[in-house]
């Protein structure tokens, strides 16, 4: 098997990988428009609820930090998403350092990964072996291969050539098996 492929370290690669970190999935608009519509809910919720306990006179201290607790912890959420969506895909971008907007060339073979990068700061390359890989994301456009929790691989799949997607992906899907996640579009 010699399989080969490229990508871009763009802005556009960043904001992709950016939400498939944090949503699993290329488009979380929506993920975004549930958690406000949760968090107004919860909130109206909890102040209608907190409203009758003290009417009735039934407000009690244990109550009223539970409903408090509930109504912070959906905000943090809420908060974190509206940075995941916003804020990550510049974060990421510039996470990308030396390397953005590189462009890098990748060999798959029966047994690695040879990475070959070009960028506007040098160029080098690295072998992989499968057997290193921890976790591989598939979204529409491309593969994300982990080989630890910071260092990826990115593949944009309309450039594989000498072979297809599926054999590439059933190649990944072997090295790490139930790590394999296939993203929402």
């Amino acid at each position: 098997m010699e399989i080969r492929a490229s990508s871009k370290r763009d802005k556009e690669t960043a904001k992709e990988f950016s939400y498939v970190v944090n949503f699993r999935s290329t488009n979380p608009l929506s993920t975004v428009i549930f958690l406000a519509v949760a968090f107004l809910s919860t909130w109206a919720i909890s102040a209608f609820i907190l409203f009758k306990l003290n009417s009735a006179g039934k407000a009690g201290a244990f109550p009223a930090v539970l409903i408090i607790m509930v109504m912070a912890f959906v905000l943090l959420l809420f908060l974190y998403s509206l940075l995941a969506y916003f804020k990550m895909p510049q974060r990421q971008y510039e996470f990308f350092g030396y390397s953005k907007d590189a462009e890098i060339s990748y060999l798959f073979e029966d047994d690695t990964i040879t990475e070959y990068e070009n960028s506007q700061n040098g160029s080098g390359n690295s072998t992989i072996n499968y057997a290193t890989l921890k976790k591989v994301y598939e979204s529409d456009k491309r593969l994300y291969i982990y080989l630890d929790k910071v260092h990826v691989l990115i593949i944009d799949k309309s450039t594989i050539t000498g072979g297809s997607v599926d054999e590439l992906r059933d190649k990944l899907r072997d090295a790490v098996g139930k790590n394999y996640v296939v993203c929402k579009s």
